[in-house]
């Protein structure tokens, strides 16, 4: 039973082994795609934050009184005074954002590249297996030809053993017919000279 179970183990290692090279790839690819999507939802929170921060920022606007009207020396409008000091610590909140999001979109680039290039050695990989599968059913392929032809062959071998059989039947009806035809003579010879 150890000895079974030891040579289990060692089987389904070797298969591992042998599907590591394939099973790779595919685990690279697993985690590409993974780190894509956080990547993706990372932005769509970005965005979502944006608009947040946009929405906010048209309300304070529109909730503003509007100034009242203007002496004959104009002053600096007060909206705009105040625009201008809630888009401050906005554009102080949002530069960081904005280069994160400058920042991700070429990483997300790359992943997608990354991801084409595992997807092309994956079909390379299959394509360089494709040389080692081949033999396998070239050999299989001839090993039921063999068999065929060893089929071939006892068929042959049959009949050539039926074909003997009806000669040597052939050739002893006569002798047999003849034995027997002596046979009868002598005996009726032998009665006749009694």
């Amino acid at each position: 039973m150890r000895t079974r179970t030891l040579l289990l183990l060692l089987l389904l290692l070797l298969l591992l082994l042998l599907l590591l090279p394939l099973l790779l790839p595919l685990l690279l690819l697993l985690l590409l795609l993974l780190l894509l999507l956080l990547l993706l939802l990372l932005l769509l929170l970005l965005l979502l934050l944006l608009l947040l921060l946009l929405l906010v920022l048209l309300l304070l606007v529109l909730l503003l009184p509007p100034p009242p009207p203007p002496p004959p020396p104009p002053p600096p409008p007060l909206r705009l005074l105040l625009l201008l000091l809630l888009l401050l610590p906005l554009l102080l909140l949002l530069s960081p954002l904005l280069l994160l999001l400058l920042l991700l979109l070429p990483l997300l680039l790359l992943l997608l590249l990354l991801l084409l290039l595992l997807l092309l050695l994956l079909l390379l990989q299959l394509l360089l297996l494709l040389p080692l599968l081949l033999p396998l059913l070239l050999l299989l392929l001839l090993l039921l030809l063999l068999l065929l032809l060893l089929l071939l062959l006892l068929l042959i071998l049959q009949l050539l053993l039926l074909t003997l059989l009806q000669l040597l039947i052939l050739l002893l009806l006569p002798l047999l017919l003849l034995l027997l035809l002596l046979l009868h003579n002598h005996h009726h010879h032998h009665h006749h000279s009694q």
